[in-house]
């Protein structure tokens, strides 16, 4: 949730209490957003969350802050259907957004805060710039307990305070310079812009992965796949280019399956070691897909496959045939020959293959087959 605060800073050589902002948990304290990341993100995925765009009656588009959006596949798209991209996002019918948007809205930093009843004593220590008058009139209608201490606050008090408290290395600012000694450091976000925290405000957002699913035609199939590991297997870095352009370009959920397994075998390796990596087109693929170098593998995948719904016969199967592969009994007398899933997952991966899904022809023939896994 958000929480008004007062910041203690300084305007015109002299110091101020201004109002901000915060994100705070349930019991008030402070949230450091990267920490707490279903806290402030809870609301953006849920109302985003399966949201279709139909763009048949819609002239005008704004693109928040963040966005991963392929430009060269974007502007064609939208001249093509008579679209407007516009800067003000009141004024648009669409608004597509990331979780990089909401973040774009916060801003984190190691702050400090105090008691507020430490304020003007603290304060009228000053040689100049007290403003003690000003910061007690603004303390009158102020009910929080703690004042947040500006990083602009430290120098200043270094210079202009009458008996700056000092350190082996010199005057500096910390507990002592406190009347009741507390003075607490912690990581704070501070809210810049918060259209995107609040439900109410995005009835018409969607999520960029919706929009650049519309705008990505292409669908890795399994020759495609297998034409990009060989791309991805040679060393000509300009292979390498083509395919991950390739990769960025495509329709992300109908090539799911190949996407997902394609940054598994050569995400540490080649397409690290790229710099295209790094675009915006590339990175739009990458988040996704929700894809972490450090932690991608068959169980990553299978994982996201049933967050997303985009599980498969094909990939189930493949996923079952790398864990059977690298299962072992350590025996000279015994040999694994099957693997399943745990009953919780199975019972989320019989709801997701038992659907009749446009999304995979060939969904109906597969439902045939026995799942063992």
């Amino acid at each position: 949730m958000i929480q008004e605060q007062l910041t203690l800073t300084v305007s015109n050589n002299e110091l101020v209490l201004e109002a901000s902002r915060v994100l705070v948990d349930d019991k008030r304290k402070y949230l450091h957003h990267r920490w707490n990341e279903q806290e402030y993100l809870k609301v953006f995925k849920q109302s985003t969350a399966d949201k279709k765009l139909d763009l048949t009656n819609v002239k005008t588009i704004y693109f928040a802050p963040k966005c991963s959006i392929p430009r060269d596949k974007a502007k064609p798209f939208l001249e093509e259907r008579k679209i407007k991209t516009v800067r003000d996002r009141d004024t648009a019918d669409v608004i597509i957004a990331s979780v990089d948007s909401v973040e774009a809205g916060l801003d984190t930093k190691h702050l400090y805060y105090i008691k507020t009843s430490d304020i003007i004593p603290f304060a009228k220590g000053f040689k100049i710039g007290g403003n003690v008058h000003n910061l007690t009139a603004r303390l009158a209608t102020y009910t929080g307990k703690h004042v947040i201490i500006d990083t602009m606050v430290t120098p200043f008090y270094i210079n202009n305070h009458i008996k700056p408290t000092k350190s082996l290395y010199g005057n500096v600012l910390n507990s002592v310079s406190f009347q009741s000694g507390d003075y607490y450091g912690e990581y704070i976000t501070t809210v810049t812009d918060d259209f995107l925290l609040f439900g109410a405000n995005l009835s018409n957002v969607y999520s960029q992965e919706v929009f650049n699913n519309l705008i990505g035609d292409t669908v890795i199939d399994r020759d495609a796949f297998e034409s990009l590991r060989t791309m991805l297997n040679s060393m000509d870095k300009d292979n390498h280019l083509v395919a991950m352009t390739i990769m960025a370009g495509c329709n992300y959920e109908k090539s799911f399956v190949y996407l997902a397994l394609l940054l598994e075998e050569f995400g540490r390796g080649p397409i690290y070691n790229h710099k295209y990596r790094n675009t915006v087109g590339f990175k739009s693929l990458t988040n996704w897909i929700g894809y972490n170098k450090y932690n991608w593998n068959k169980d990553a995948i299978l994982n996201v496959s049933i967050e997303k719904e985009l599980l498969t016969q094909e990939l189930l199967n493949t996923i079952k045939a790398s864990v059977l592969n690298a299962a072992t009994t350590y025996s000279s007398n015994f040999e694994v020959v099957d693997v399943r899933l745990i009953a919780e997952v199975q019972v989320d991966v019989d709801k997701i293959l038992n659907k009749q899904d446009d999304r995979f022809p060939s969904g109906g023939e597969l439902l045939q087959e026995e799942v063992s896994l």
